[in-house]
């Protein structure tokens, strides 16, 4: 499945939500195996967005957290072109799409942040 890193990092509370649901056996094993490759592409992310932060960033007062309120023009700039790059990057999870019958009655919001883990449904022909 080719999508936006974007994609994913707006889906990550929906799949958690998702996770926690009762549903059968098969669906729980399926969506675990969907969440861990698409934890794989997240780690890499926040390690990506870290090192942005360390490079263009300044670290709170306290040492615990970076952030861009006090840096530079330039910097902040800089870093919300680099964080915009980074999210639009295709990249591709190779997992097994769910059919749309087999999730549990999940939030609207949900269903659309998760757009990329349901088949497509199969339309019948409409006969006249």
């Amino acid at each position: 499945m080719k999508l936006t890193l974007n994609d994913l990092v707006l889906s990550r509370e929906a799949l958690q939500r998702l996770l926690h649901r009762k549903m059968p056996a098969k669906v729980a094993f399926s969506l675990a195996r969907i969440v861990r490759r698409a934890n794989v592409e997240l780690e890499d992310y926040n390690k990506t967005r870290m090192g942005l932060f360390k490079r263009l960033g300044e670290l709170s007062e306290d040492g615990r957290q970076w952030s861009m309120n006090k840096a530079e023009d330039e910097k902040r700039e800089e870093f919300a072109e680099e964080m915009q790059s980074l999210l639009d990057a295709k990249i591709e999870l190779e997992i097994s799409q769910m059919p749309a019958e087999d999730l549990p009655d999940i939030l609207p919001m949900d269903a659309l942040a998760l757009w990329w883990i349901v088949q497509d449904p199969i339309e019948e022909p409409i006969e006249d």
